[in-house]
């Protein structure tokens, strides 16, 4: 143990193989839906907190002879050692009658030298994520064996001790996650802010008695955007950043990131066209990633004039002024309601293509109150839209925070400081 952290008085370093016993990889078996078998624990099974994920169990069939070899018995502690290298559970009986599959290592603490829960505890520290950085190998994919496992240097108080250590960690644990659960609440009714923000403006009694337009009719022009081609050895003034369908996320906002754009080169004379100014709609009208690009989902442009294109995907549209303001159509028809009940039925699919057919597109009805309740309501609505993204984002924070304490609480518990 060599090059060791000195430990607290009392404390010991010893390997996980010498305080376990029954050491022993999985059963190689097919795994069904079938719960006529035995319930069958695979590494997918098991979560990044060690916890198992009862509604993905699947079952095997095998005889009594191989079942009473692979059985799991309460606090076995397996250790994946492919796939998700180092993760780990501590069985404690649930689901009854157990066993475990082949990518899974069995390893079972000795009564009376080390606390199981102790164990699986170190089992998701810092040190032991180093230890397994360092350890695993590379053939078809990572993995790690047996005498690998065997070999991890685990510091040993003594056994009241780990006792105590363990049930307090478990105490602050189970703090954590009542924090982080009550935190994921938190979020969620933030997420939900700004649709709940849509519905109070689009669905109200007064919405019924706007009048409605086609929304081809409040556009006064449209074009589709260009490609250009690979930039390599081209003049810098020949290339020019090209907004994507990846630069407009799921709530219609531009995000143009430098490390991601999309540099094409294309001639000064003919960028000219493709040119973006404030106010400029684009709509999603084709994509090939279902669930990354939405098909419909619209960006506004807000930056500098005349300094990005658009790609072919998209389709701008400049909005006429004088009947719509072009931050309310914007948000309207990214308004989840719109693009649910209008979208999918548009839709049509060309060798592995979404597009959308756009004389359809325009062609839907829309709501369009006059433009001073237009301006009305898109102040409003930024106003609490933003104000719920600040919050988004202050929960969001809170939760990174809390995610991080076990790591620092099982760092500071392995070095005697709780």
């Amino acid at each position: 143990m060599e090059n060791k952290p000195e430990l607290p008085l009392g404390w010991k370093w010893v390997r996980l193989g010498e305080v376990c016993e029954k050491i022993q990889y999985g059963l190689t078996a097919t795994a069904t839906d079938n719960k006529d078998g035995f319930p069958f624990i695979r590494i997918t099974d098991i979560d990044d907190l060690g916890n198992i994920k009862l509604e993905s169990m699947r079952y095997t069939y095998c005889d009594e002879e191989i079942f009473r070899k692979y059985e799991l018995k309460e606090n076995d502690i397996l250790f994946a050692r492919t796939g998700s290298i180092g993760r780990t559970f501590l069985y404690n009986g649930i689901p009854s009658k157990a066993i475990f599959a082949s990518y899974l290592i069995r390893f079972r603490p000795k009564k009376d030298i080390v606390d199981p829960l102790l164990l699986f505890y170190y089992s998701h520290s810092p040190s032991y994520f180093k230890f397994i950085g360092e350890k695993k190998h590379t053939v078809s994919q990572p993995n790690i064996n047996a005498e690998e496992y065997k070999s991890l240097p685990i510091p040993l108080p003594p056994f009241p001790e780990q006792k105590r250590i363990a049930a307090k960690l478990q105490e602050m644990m189970q703090e954590i996650d009542q924090a982080r659960t009550a935190c994921e609440k938190q979020l969620e009714a933030a997420k939900s802010l700004p649709s709940a923000y849509l519905r109070e403006v689009f669905e109200n009694p007064e919405a019924k008695k706007w009048e409605r337009k086609k929304l081809g009719e409040v556009i006064k022009s449209t074009q589709s955007g260009t490609w250009g081609d690979e930039p390599f050895e081209a003049p810098k003034e020949e290339v020019y950043i090209v907004i994507r369908s990846t630069e407009i996320d799921h709530k219609g906002v531009i995000s143009i990131k430098d490390e991601k754009v999309a540099q094409r080169r294309v001639k000064p004379e003919t960028a000219r066209k493709y040119f973006l100014k404030p106010n400029d709609l684009l709509v999603v009208r084709s994509g090939g990633t279902t669930g990354k690009i939405i098909l419909g989902r619209v960006g506004i442009y807000l930056g500098e004039p005349d300094k990005y294109l658009f790609s072919n995907f998209l389709l701008k549209a400049q909005v006429d002024e004088k009947l719509a303001l072009p931050e309310f159509l914007w948000r309207y028809l990214n308004w989840n309601k719109f693009l649910e009940e209008n979208i999918p039925n548009l839709m049509r699919r060309t060798t592995g293509i979404q597009n959308l057919p756009m004389d359809e597109y325009f062609s839907i009805l829309i709501p369009l109150p006059p433009l001073l309740e237009q301006k009305r309501i898109a102040s409003y609505l930024k106003e609490k839209i933003d104000q719920a993204e600040k919050l988004r984002a202050s929960i969001e924070k809170q939760l990174e925070i809390i995610n991080a304490l076990p790591q620092a609480i099982l760092s500071k518990a392995f070095k005697g400081e709780i």
